[in-house]
């Protein structure tokens, strides 16, 4: 029960002997931007493949926090090169792993949801999504073997270069995104590429179980990386052109913090997908208010 390997198998066996089945999920409506356009310019020198790690997790999952600490090193180790995101799905109704808990701030979200099942079926917590590949099959991949993954994913390319760039509204409380994604090579003619941005929060405290003699509860968790929502649909927003050298997707939006949401501790996560494999090409991230 101590080591962070034997969750998943705990877990599982739980889950398969349980026969309550999925909530349907509840899209959001996806934000309108400011600009969108696009335009062709001079192709970039190419940017370091950035990974993007989604660690898939619940307040009720006493191995979580070692997770996130296991993805907190692993970006440390990379620095400028991985990308965290905590998902916290519902998964299903009043499952202990990851219902919401009285009292605390909601983590859980349709967003978070709708990134899991579109890629499949969890069968234990923690684990994790790197770049959407797939490991053994699957693309839910244990976090023993996080770290090797992700290093065999630095020596990959990336087609396009995404810039961000967040303006604070002092007076108005929101805050302006604009973002660039950049190509700096053709691809195959019939290419789709999905763009989705994530908005996130860091230094959440809540209600964490913990591995500890009783089992218990940390009151004064700080939960970071947090998706607190999508301004795209869960199924991306398709690029309205094929991508090509020198070729850039511009849009901007407005941010506006929901009542419970700390700007000082907002972020901006924003990746491109191939919509033929799921594989996420680049990512970026930038804080909401500098």
């Amino acid at each position: 029960m101590n080591k962070l390997l034997l969750i998943p198998v705990l877990t599982s066996l739980i889950w398969v002997s349980c026969d309550e089945e999925p909530p349907p999920v509840r899209f959001t409506d996806p934000e309108k931007p400011l600009l969108d356009t696009v335009y062709s310019g001079i192709a970039p020198a190419p940017d370091p493949k950035a990974i993007l790690l989604m660690d898939i997790t619940g307040v009720g999952c006493s191995n979580c926090p070692d997770a996130a600490v296991l993805a907190k090193n692993i970006q440390s180790s990379n620095p400028g090169r991985v990308n965290i995101l905590a998902v916290y799905p519902f998964i299903f109704p009043n499952h202990p792993l990851t219902n919401p808990k009285a009292g605390y701030d909601t983590l859980a979200n349709d967003d978070a949801e709708g990134l899991v099942t579109n890629l499949g079926s969890i069968v234990g917590l923690p684990t994790g999504i790197i770049d959407q590949i797939k490991s053994g099959g699957s693309p839910f991949i244990a976090p023993s073997t996080w770290a090797g993954i992700v290093t065999s994913r630095l020596s990959q390319t990336s087609p396009a270069n995404i810039e961000l760039l967040s303006k604070w509204l002092t007076a108005d409380n929101k805050g302006r995104l604009e973002i660039k994604v950049k190509y700096h090579q053709n691809l195959p003619a019939g290419t789709k590429n999905l763009l989705y941005i994530g908005i996130t929060e860091d230094n959440i405290v809540g209600k964490q179980a913990h591995k500890d003699s009783s089992g218990g509860y940390a009151y004064k968790y700080k939960f970071s990386h947090v998706l607190r929502k999508l301004l795209t649909p869960v199924t991306g927003d398709t690029l309205k052109e094929i991508p090509s050298a020198g070729k850039v997707f511009e849009k901007h939006y407005f941010i506006n913090p929901r009542y419970n949401w700390k700007p000082d501790n907002l972020n901006a996560m924003v990746w491109i997908v191939d919509a033929s494999t799921k594989e996420i090409l680049q990512s970026a991230e930038v804080k909401l208010k500098p």
